[in-house]
């Protein structure tokens, strides 16, 4: 039942439009999402990206889940709000956002350097990596840092759903002071 709602559609789109668009946002905050299969962990953080005031979101065309009506459920409106970007020549479009002056920051559980000890208020890509194995080599080695969300429990890594939301609102703070 339609319930007099009037849908718009969601289609991801391709690198050439994402570094088009890139060009034209002064300090972008981009997020990439490298492989999550989980549907459930892309709509999430799709939705903190759009609550954290991120540019866009990028997924891989060949790598992970996609863009499937659950991810659009759970993102809960957030997958209207940003544009997705969708890329299946993964190497190229990272070397292209590096192009444009945005650094590639990395989330990885084993990293040295802090989240919070980063500038993230400069143009930034925050890259996030499958639920099981984390970043790609290919994308690791394409980072210009990797950072860790520092743990105080017994447990070093979170959700990837949460930790990009954890990221997203850090770069967010700072952005704001």
């Amino acid at each position: 039942r339609h319930q007099g709602v009037v849908a718009r559609g969601i289609e991801a789109i391709t690198r050439k439009g994402l570094l088009g668009y890139l060009k034209t946002i002064e300090c972008p905050l981009v997020l990439i999402l490298d492989g999550l299969n989980d549907p459930a962990n892309i709509g999430s953080c799709i939705r903190s990206a759009a609550a954290a005031g991120a540019d866009c979101a990028v997924i891989p065309k060949n790598h992970g889940c996609g863009l499937t009506a659950t991810v659009v459920r759970v993102a809960a409106g957030g997958a209207t709000m940003i544009p997705i970007f969708e890329e299946s020549n993964w190497g190229p479009l990272l070397a292209g956002i590096r192009k444009l002056g945005l650094w590639l920051i990395g989330l990885d559980e084993n990293s040295k350097l802090d989240l919070y000890a980063v500038d993230l208020a400069v143009p930034i890509a925050l890259v996030i990596g499958s639920e099981d194995k984390g970043l790609r080599q290919l994308t690791r080695k394409r980072c210009d840092q990797l950072v860790k969300i520092p743990a105080g429990g017994s447990i070093k890594s979170l959700n990837a759903g949460t930790a990009s939301g954890v990221a997203l609102f850090e770069a967010c703070r700072q952005r704001r002071t």
